[in-house]
C-alpha cells in the first residue's frame, strides 16, 4: 500500500527541487495539494508557478499575492511575473461559466 501525504509536502519538495517531471508525476498518482496555499512558495520559478495554477493547486490569491509583492519589493527574480501570472490565472476562473 502507498501511504500519500496530504499535507502538500510531496509537491513543496518537488517545488524545492525545480522537478516539474515529479510534479506531473505526483498528480498523475493522485496525490493530494494539502490545504490552500500549503503548496504555494515565494520561491517558485514562472513556470512552476504557471503549471500549479494550470494543473488546479488551490491557492488563497490575496495572501499570495500579497507574498508575491513582497518579494518583488525585495527584488526577487520571478516575483514580478508570478504577480502576473497569478491575475491571469484569477482573471481566467472568474471569466469561468458559473464562477463568482
Amino acid at each position: 500500500m502507498c501511504v500519500r501525504a496530504g499535507d502538500g509536502s510531496p509537491y513543496v519538495a518537488a517545488c524545492r527541487n525545480g522537478d516539474l517531471a515529479m510534479l506531473r508525476c505526483l498528480q498523475r498518482l493522485g496525490v493530494a495539494w494539502g490545504p490552500v496555499g500549503a503548496v504555494f512558495q515565494p520561491f517558485l520559478p514562472p513556470p512552476l508557478l504557471s503549471w500549479l495554477l494550470e494543473a488546479g493547486c488551490p491557492f488563497d490569491y490575496p495572501s499570495t499575492r500579497r507574498i508575491l509583492e513582497g518579494e518583488a519589493a525585495r527584488k526577487r527574480p520571478g516575483a514580478e511575473a508570478n504577480i502576473v501570472l497569478l491575475e491571469q490565472h484569477r482573471r481566467q476562473v472568474e471569466e469561468q461559466p458559473g464562477a463568482g
